[in-house]
């Protein structure tokens, strides 16, 4: 008991202190530390194996983190390096660009505006796949499709909403929250997307766009005097060639035909992530190469891929590693035993305590305004709990997984400055728009994600 009182009190310290913009990294750590060093002291259990300790505690607690370290940089941490600075790359060739402007090309045709204003929805959800800058595919949308909305009749204001709201269901395989949520799921991150988050994110991408169908008209409806200026038609600067919008999606396409070549017999196993993404960026050097004619121009602009693979690792990787080290202090000190009699007790199970971790990662977005900092520092603990629970780990990480991407936002202030991926759209968005977008108008997350949370759990 003593142990769980010890938790929350860490746990709301570390709420506090991530809300007043604290680096979350250097807070998961710490806290993680302290409950590990709790836990040797009352005597819930070591932080080694007694075969493998030194016999000094806090040497045991730096072995352990350089232990997790290692794990991660080569296997998970890898992955993720290696997705963030394929998606630098593709920001740098311009391919990105060349993608928003083909698949934004049927919609043009549309007439009907509220049609029109649920496929910008979808279409951007599919983008959101290859294009994993959320304020980078706001600013390609607004440039391209907003004019076309507002000429059709459709508000600024609901324009915008649909916009602001593509990049809030996170998954895909170049998503780093789905490749570690495959990591603690224990399984490879094509099985995870295929086998169990596309179905899901169907459902929700669907009812999303059905709902803002409704909720954007009728809130067209409702306010009298709407301003439907004509929206200024700007056009995309720098765009290659359209054959460049195939680059994005290279690594899906490789993914999806090993998996094939696998399935047939003819490859042993499917292509590792990393492999993928190495392959991808030596198509598009050539592909580089081939258009420009430049052997220097085509090395230089390979940069961007390890200054994507940098990023990653010190905003992605060494949050994941943190959340890591505040897991194994939770597991320390009993916390995560007690969790698991508490749910066996209580007659909850792994369903009760999955919708009750969801709520909990959920409102810690909306706190914090980062989806990042809770979902990696919570998810850790899901295989010891699930195992205990007698569930399969992804039953209860995938709801995770969605409710702290969904959840992140409503946090407005976007966790007062820091966590600013989110806050970057909605701002841009709404300064594109000429709207306030704290405003009570500006409310795309708000009406139609209340259907989507639902429905992801």
């Amino acid at each position: 008991m003593f142990g769980i009182i010890i938790s929350v009190i860490v746990l709301i310290t570390m709420g506090y202190l991530i809300l007043k913009n604290y680096k979350p990294q250097v807070v998961l750590a710490a806290a993680g530390i302290f409950l590990m060093m709790c836990g040797v002291w009352l005597g819930f259990g070591g932080v080694l194996d007694p075969a493998k300790s030194s016999g000094y505690l806090i040497v045991d607690i730096y072995n352990e983190i350089l232990r997790m370290l290692s794990n991660r940089i080569a296997g998970l941490g890898l992955s993720i390096m290696a997705v963030g600075g394929y998606a630098r790359y593709m920001e740098r060739t311009g391919a990105s660009r060349a993608m928003v402007s083909l698949l934004s090309r049927p919609l043009k045709p549309i007439r009907s505006p509220y049609i029109i204003l649920s496929a910008t929805y979808v279409i951007g959800q599919i983008m959101a796949q290859f294009i994993t800058s959320a304020s980078g595919l706001g600013m390609l949308l607004m440039v391209t499709l907003f004019p076309t909305l507002v000429s059709l009749g459709v508000s600024r204001l609901s324009a915008v909403a649909v916009i602001a709201t593509t990049m809030s269901i996170e998954w895909g395989i170049l998503e780093t929250n789905s490749i570690f949520a495959a990591q603690v799921a224990g399984m490879k991150i094509a099985t995870y997307f295929f086998h169990y988050q596309l179905p899901v994110a169907s459902c929700v991408i669907i009812s999303v766009a059905i709902s803002h169908f409704f909720v954007q008209r009728a809130f067209d409806k409702k306010d009298k005097n709407i301003n439907h200026e004509q929206a200024e038609l700007k056009a995309l600067d720098n765009v290659p060639p359209l054959y460049y919008a195939i680059l994005p999606v290279m690594p899906l396409i490789l993914m999806l035909g090993s998996l094939f070549l696998a399935h047939i017999g003819l490859m042993q196993s499917e292509l590792h992530l990393v492999v993928v993404m190495l392959l991808s960026l030596t198509v598009t050097m050539f592909v580089e190469f081939f258009r420009k004619h430049n052997l220097r121009e085509t090395m230089d602009d390979v940069q961007a891929f390890f200054d994507g693979m940098g990023t990653q690792f010190a905003n992605v990787v060494t949050l994941v590693v943190a959340g890591e080290i505040f897991a194994k202090g939770l597991t320390t000190i009993g916390t995560v035993d007690a969790v698991i009699r508490g749910a066996e007790h209580s007659g909850l199970g792994g369903i009760g305590v999955m919708i009750i971790m969801a709520l909990v990662i959920a409102i810690c977005a909306i706190v914090m305004g980062s989806g990042n900092a809770p979902f990696m520092s919570f998810a850790s603990l899901i295989p010891n709990i699930a195992a205990g629970l007698h569930v399969p780990a992804v039953v209860m990480i995938m709801p995770m997984h969605f409710a702290t991407t969904l959840a992140r936002g409503f946090a407005d202030y976007c966790g007062g400055g820091r966590y600013v991926r989110n806050c970057r759209r909605f701002a841009f968005c709404g300064g594109e728009a000429n709207s306030d977008p704290h405003g009570s108008r500006f409310r795309g997350e708000y009406d139609c994600h209340n259907h989507a949370i639902l429905l992801s759990h």
